[in-house]
């Protein structure tokens, strides 16, 4: 570990969090299914997001007009309106 802030609370906490991550998971895939059952798990928790991506407008399709023609203008150097 580079930063030497963490403390010895701190590693003792690494490593039992992670020491506890690794055995929940052993013990979760020991179950029929439950690899199967992880990965449905992890689509379904970032499907809503992919939903509202693909449903609702982007910025740039909002701001369209006002944003996107004004730019050439002023990059040419006459007035922007």
């Amino acid at each position: 570990m580079k930063d030497s802030r963490i403390g010895a609370y701190g590693v003792i906490a690494l490593v039992l969090s992670l020491g506890l991550r690794a055995t929940a998971l052993a013990a979760v895939l020991t179950a029929p299914g439950a690899l199967t059952a992880l990965v449905v798990i992890g689509v379904s928790s970032r499907l809503p997001m992919v939903l509202l991506m693909a449903a609702l407008p982007t910025r740039a399709a909002r701001d369209w007009p006002a944003k996107w023609d004004a730019r050439p203008r002023a990059l040419l150097g006459s007035p922007v309106a």
